[in-house]
């Protein structure tokens, strides 16, 4: 029988290319696109996307101690990313931001995903491992919505089996 941890990395497999393929969709000529005035653009919502996983591991692993000014988060980020992050690949750049996050969190055991926790600056009280990758995921996917909307706002043919990873963009 597979533990909490392999069923939830297993399932964060197919969460992960389905965000690629969306990722992969963006057009780039389209990047300031935003479905309303007070909405996010195209690229504030890729590049949140794709480094979401990079930043859950960072501050799971308390490097901050309060949220860095844009340069220092920045400048950490450019560590990790490289050159995806300056060309805007947003595909590369969550690849990478996902080999950091499964890294750290797929390093711990299976009972320090469950017993052992964390804390941060980000949120009151202690955290499970567990429950900061679920937390991590969750937001992810929400995000991933987001895109996906406004991806069709610009007439472009995101479909449900991109969106889950079952089906690469045509």
């Amino acid at each position: 029988m597979a533990t909490a941890k392999e069923l939830v990395m297993s399932m964060f497999e197919n969460i992960q290319k389905g965000t690629d393929y969306v990722l992969q969709a963006i057009p780039m000529d389209k990047l300031d696109h935003q479905v309303g005035g007070d909405s996010a653009t195209i690229e504030a919502l890729a590049f949140h996307i794709s480094t979401l996983p990079l930043g859950a591991a960072l501050f799971a692993q308390n490097l901050f101690d309060k949220f860095p000014e844009n340069d220092a988060l920045m400048a950490t980020f450019e560590k990790y990313l490289g050159d995806s992050l300056k060309n805007k690949d947003y595909p590369e750049m969550f690849r990478k931001s996902c080999e950091v996050f499964l890294e750290f969190f797929g390093g711990k055991t299976d009972d320090e995903w469950v017993n052992s926790t964390y804390t941060n600056f980000l949120f009151r009280g202690e955290r499970t491992y567990l429950e900061g990758f679920l937390s991590m995921q969750n937001h992810l996917i929400q995000h991933r919505g987001s895109l996906v909307s406004t991806l069709r706002s610009t007439g472009v043919p995101v479909t449900l089996r991109q969106y889950w990873g079952m089906k690469p963009l045509e």
